[in-house]
């Protein structure tokens, strides 16, 4: 009896794995008739029904820039006071830095010391103020055109035992105009020419103040001269050291004045000067210095003394700026 259903059992069981098996993507299904009889085979692709995302645009090429050297200390070989770096000149601007050449200059410092006369009688100490400043008329900066100015005071105070006070203040000042233009360059060392115009007054006044009576004689000196002068310069690292020689010859006009009753008279006089200087660069542009001065005046007119000899020197110290 169980023999004759197996058949049909195992009909219905296939029947079953056939319907099961068409449901998976791996099933084979029959292609439409329309296919078949030879229609367009881009029947065959699926329907799109959204558009594809856009590309991205193409970026365009950079191009790398070479930055300026930067540099804390800068250097070029016709500009004095620098220290020496090995820079970079094809990276543009100035001393290998990205700016134009500092061609202006100033400088401020503070004078102390003392006046005297040959015959080693100190007037006591004096002070005063030297500027300077300049302009190169060019990047390379071996000609240009800088002017100086000095002005120093001193006062002298004496008081005698038999109650009389002398008082003779002197005041100093003397300006210079120079062109300026390079002689020598080797290595570290340069060597500038000097040529120009010095100005120099020396007021000096001697009072005496008594019981009994009253002294007031003053002399004046005004001198207009030429010049010519030299100046040395050696570069080391961030230091330099600076040696400047001037003389200046020309025509003094010299008046005395003894209580009211003014005299004058003229002659030549040779107005030499001799300064020391060192610095250190302390910022970009910007340096510390420290030096000694002497300036001295031949057959000038003192108070008390008739024509005679007269000269200054003492320390400067202050700071020079290049922009």
């Amino acid at each position: 009896m169980a023999a004759p259903r197996m058949p049909a059992a195992i009909i219905v069981l296939g029947a079953c794995a056939a319907a099961a098996f068409g449901q998976y993507p791996g099933s084979v299904r029959p292609v439409p008739a329309a296919i078949t009889s030879g229609s367009d085979s881009s029947a065959l692709a699926p329907r799109v029904t959204e558009l594809p995302p856009l590309l991205p645009a193409p970026q365009c090429p950079v191009v790398p820039v070479a930055p300026c050297h930067p540099v804390p200390t800068e250097y070029h070989p016709h500009h004095v006071y620098l220290p020496e770096q090995g820079l970079d000149w094809a990276t543009g601007g100035c001393d290998g830095e990205c700016r134009p050449c500092r061609r202006w200059w100033i400088s401020s410092e503070f004078f102390f010391g003392c006046v005297q006369d040959l015959d080693g009688i100190s007037r006591g100490f004096a002070y005063g103020v030297r500027l300077g400043g300049g302009y190169w008329f060019s990047d390379a900066k071996t000609e240009g055109l800088e002017l100086g100015l000095l002005n120093t005071h001193d006062t002298y105070r004496e008081v005698h035992p038999d109650g009389s006070m002398t008082t003779s203040p002197v005041t100093v000042t003397t300006a210079d105009l120079n062109l300026r233009g390079e002689l020598i360059e080797y290595e570290k060392v340069r060597v500038d020419g000097l040529v120009g115009y010095r100005y120099v007054q020396l007021h000096e006044k001697v009072t005496v103040f008594a019981p009994t009576f009253l002294v007031d004689e003053s002399a004046r000196n005004e001198v207009h001269a030429f010049q010519l002068g030299a100046l040395a310069t050696y570069r080391i690292g961030s230091y330099f050291s600076e040696v400047v020689g001037k003389l200046a010859v020309g025509h003094n006009a010299g008046s005395v004045a003894i209580n009211g009753v003014r005299t004058t008279d003229g002659g030549l006089c040779w107005v030499p000067e001799f300064s020391l200087r060192a610095g250190y660069q302390l910022g970009e542009g910007c340096w510390a210095t420290l030096g000694y001065t002497f300036l001295y005046l031949s057959n000038v007119e003192r108070p008390g003394r008739g024509e005679t000899d007269f000269f200054l020197h003492g320390l400067l110290f202050g700071f020079e700026r290049r922009f």
